[in-house]
């Protein structure tokens, strides 16, 4: 198998990239002397010590309708939740940006937002907004992190929920969940239970059609798609004292199905009728155990082992009154981890960091394709992969003022990966991975950080695998010379707070790529007579470039008179840029949202009614994809929430969403072109529109005091 490769223009390339580094390395430093400036400014308004974390203890949400922990950090001021990456392989890649106890949780599988969820507000004793680097929390290579601090007295927890759905297509979906907690004689017990049936906001009603170039439409159909997903989980945590440290041992067991089942009632260009159902049954077990104790002169271990396993069948099936087509996908894949750290404070004001992480994955797939009841022969069907990955890593935090401290890290990460399907390879890579931060604190108002780093990507192993879609009717080849992206990142972050609720984030990022995974024409030889065809999948283009520019902004509204109000949002925008490896221009990188990605929401509290209520906006969303004879936009447009939440008794609340208000709309546009896109022009143009229609959710919350 040989990928297409492309080279021209790479000097003129390169040239545009270290102008866009330079031009983004001058708003940097404008950036940081507008803030430092403005800092200096405030000064005078604050009146307490310059302090990297910020503590808010459980009054500080009493006038909020908060029921667990994640509500709870949902109003820290001028932070973004970040659930991490469960993704990617390995434990360190996937941090999110809270933490329980000064600890990441021990599961992947296990969603950060589920286990807030289940931490009752009434257990938690503060939250700690730790900013910048901090000697005393590894920050996991975030700007921000939260930590839940809970209560270790003896006593039991337990909360119920349950919820309907009523969409507008007349299904009534149910949600339940039971989440249970008993501490006693420093031992704890957490057992949850969440059953589900949701609408994918995929569904919905739409067109699909085809135009030609003199605008004539050649192929109408109206289109009616139905999609959810039924999962059930248990998950089980242990807590106990041992060998003088803590061990704590987690585990999830899920069940799901996605079904998706669309009918088209073909117009043009003759009268049919076709229906496309997708169906996707999967299992995944994980197993979690940590150990944590202290050792000698302060110094601390982290022992932690991760096992998941996970089992994926699903098929695509297109029917009409002429033919058929069937895809059928089968898996099974794992990830064994594990991680040792030690952390050892050098001194009041220096700590040291170091340790090592091993995992070991594998993924068997097969994928079969029909069509009519006949087979059809494709490269990368069947593959087999392992992978052994090990990475060992050094930090050292100091912090050489009470205002400014540094973080300076290598870590370097070793892979060998071999494949087996049509033919076999095995590859070993290596990556040294440094890292600077730098956090300038110079009053409790405002913070400067700025960090550099090298960030390595994953190959994602269903790259290497050929997938088909049914609704676009194309095929892509699994690639197994593919390369993993490297990047230097450069970011820098101003935060300034007012009166502590009021915050302003302002952030910049800049992002010089090698190797960008996008798409490729790929030839192979599937008949094996010596003779490639060209087909098309994930490959490597050479170098490209990302810039962002974010906003984040947190507004309390009681000195404008709305008390209890408050106003959250972000914003980023967004530019990418790479060259395509068949036309040699540049273009932007497939499958990056750009160029603006946010939301606002406003909410307000009013205790005298027990009342909680608000409104979200989610901006609207633009994604394009470069294919070997075609390009595609996918857009949604904006989207608008409302919600209203009332404490009926101490124990129990009630809750109101109106979900999807503005009938969010989701748009694929396809410029088709007779040939490559190099050497043909667009020969026609298709739209597949959808629109999801608004629903309404009821919920009820039992949560007895403790």
């Amino acid at each position: 198998m040989q990928v297409y490769s492309h080279t021209c223009h790479a000097a003129a390339h390169a040239d545009d990239q270290d102008r866009c580094a330079s031009c983004l390395g001058t708003a940097i430093r404008q950036l940081l002397i507008a803030c430092f400036l403005f800092s200096t400014l405030s000064v005078a308004w604050a009146e307490e010590e310059a302090a990297n974390v910020l503590t808010f203890p459980p009054h500080f949400f009493t006038d909020a309708q908060v029921n667990t922990a994640f509500d709870m950090v949902q109003l820290l001021p001028g932070f973004t939740f970040d659930a991490g990456d469960d993704d990617v392989r390995g434990y360190s890649a996937a941090a999110g940006n809270v933490l329980i106890d000064a600890q990441r949780p021990a599961s992947k599988f296990d969603s950060l937002e589920d286990i807030l969820k289940r931490i009752p507000a009434s257990a938690v004793a503060s939250i700690e907004l730790i900013r910048g680097n901090s000697s005393g929390i590894n920050m996991q290579g975030q700007m921000q992190v939260a930590n839940i601090v809970r209560h270790d007295s003896a006593g039991t927890e337990i909360g119920a929920e349950f919820a309907l759905y009523f969409h507008g297509d007349h299904r009534r979906l149910p949600a339940a969940k039971v989440d249970f907690a008993h501490r006693w004689r420093e031992k704890l017990l957490e057992l949850s239970f969440e059953s589900y049936k949701l609408a994918d906001d995929d569904s919905g009603q739409g067109i699909r059609q085809r135009r030609n170039t003199g605008g004539l439409v050649t192929h109408y159909a109206e289109s009616n798609l139905v999609a959810a997903d039924e999962v059930l989980q248990v998950t089980l945590g242990y807590e106990q004292p041992a060998s003088g440290g803590e061990l704590r041992l987690n585990a999830a067991l899920e069940s799901g199905t996605k079904r998706e089942d669309e009918n088209l009632q073909v117009r043009l260009p003759t009268m049919e009728f076709a229906t496309i159902t997708e169906r996707e049954n999967y299992e995944q077990l994980e197993l979690g155990a940590r150990f944590t104790r202290a050792l000698y002169s302060q110094s601390s271990l982290e022992l932690l082992a991760i096992q998941q396993l996970r089992k994926m069948d699903s098929v695509e099936i297109e029917r009409n009154e002429n033919s058929s087509a069937i895809f059928r996908d089968n898996s099974e894949s794992g990830e064994s981890i594990l991680r040792a750290t030690v952390r050892n404070p050098l001194s009041s004001s220096t700590v040291f960091e170091w340790g090592v992480e091993t995992a070991y994955n594998f993924l068997d797939s097969h994928f079969l394709s029909e069509e009519d009841g006949l087979s059809i022969a494709l490269p990368e069907a069947d593959v087999h992969v392992r992978e052994y990955r090990a990475e060992s890593f050094a930090s050292i935090v100091w912090d050489l003022s009470p205002r400014l401290n540094t973080e300076f890290g290598l870590a370097y990460e070793f892979s060998r990966l071999s494949q087996r399907s049509d033919s076999s390879t095995t590859r070993s890579l290596g990556f040294p991975k440094p890292h600077i931060g730098l956090s300038w604190t110079p009053s409790s108002a405002s913070q400067v950080q700025v960090r550099l780093q090298r960030v390595v990507g994953q190959l994602e192993f269903d790259d290497f695998v050929s997938s088909a879609e049914l609704a676009t009717d194309t095929l892509d080849i699994g690639n197994p010379e593919l390369e993993p992206e490297t990047m230097w990142e450069l970011s820098a972050n101003w935060e300034h707070r007012l009166w502590r609720e009021t915050t302003v984030v302002v952030g910049v990022r800049h992002a010089r790529i090698d190797n960008v995974v996008d798409r490729v024409p790929i030839f192979a030889d599937t008949d094996n007579d010596g003779t490639d065809e060209l087909f098309e999948g994930p490959g490597n283009l050479g170098r490209g470039s990302v810039n962002e520019l974010s906003l984040g902004l947190d507004l309390p509204l009681s000195s404008l008179g709305i008390s209890g109000g408050d106003i959250k949002g972000d914003i980023t925008w967004r530019q990418t840029s790479v060259i395509d490896p068949l036309t040699g221009e540049k273009r932007q990188i497939t499958g990056t949202k750009q160029p603006w990605e946010g939301r606002l929401e406003f909410a307000q509290d009013i205790p005298a009614y027990r009342l909680r209520w608000g409104i979200q906006l989610v901006l609207g969303e633009r994604e394009p994809e470069f294919r070997l004879d075609e390009t595609r936009v996918e857009t949604e447009s904006l989207r608008v929430n409302a919600f209203a939440n009332y404490e009926l008794a101490p124990a129990w609340t009630l809750s109101l969403e109106l979900q999807n208000l503005s009938s969010r709309k989701k748009t694929l546009r396809r410029s088709l072109y007779d040939n490559a896109r190099d050497s043909s022009e667009i020969a026609a143009v298709d739209i597949q529109s959808r629109t999801f229609d608004p629903y309404v959710v009821f919920g009820v919350r039992w949560q007895p005091a403790r």
